[in-house]
């Protein structure tokens, strides 16, 4: 079964220890990439910040924001869809 080439879509994971750090994964999604970012390492107001940065940029590209886990969200543009089994 031969199966269709796709183009390959990059994920940008970043694991911050400082708040400054979450620049760059603003850039990653303003470029329209997919951005996986686990806020353990900051503390809990930083990380709400972080956070509220990043769901505000989102939504500014008209993508998405998906909580995975304790900390942890995902980040998408517009043309990716997020399929959550249940």
């Amino acid at each position: 079964m031969n199966l269709p080439a796709t183009e390959y879509a990059d994920i940008f994971i970043l694991e911050p220890e400082s708040q400054s750090e979450i620049m760059s994964a603003l850039q990653k999604l303003k470029e329209r990439y997919t951005v996986v970012v686990n806020l353990a390492h900051l503390e809990p107001l930083h990380a709400q910040q972080a956070a509220d940065m990043m769901a505000g940029c989102s939504c500014a590209i008209e993508g998405t924001a998906t909580w995975l886990g304790q900390r942890t969200y995902m980040y998408t543009p517009n043309n990716v869809y997020v399929n959550r089994a249940s």
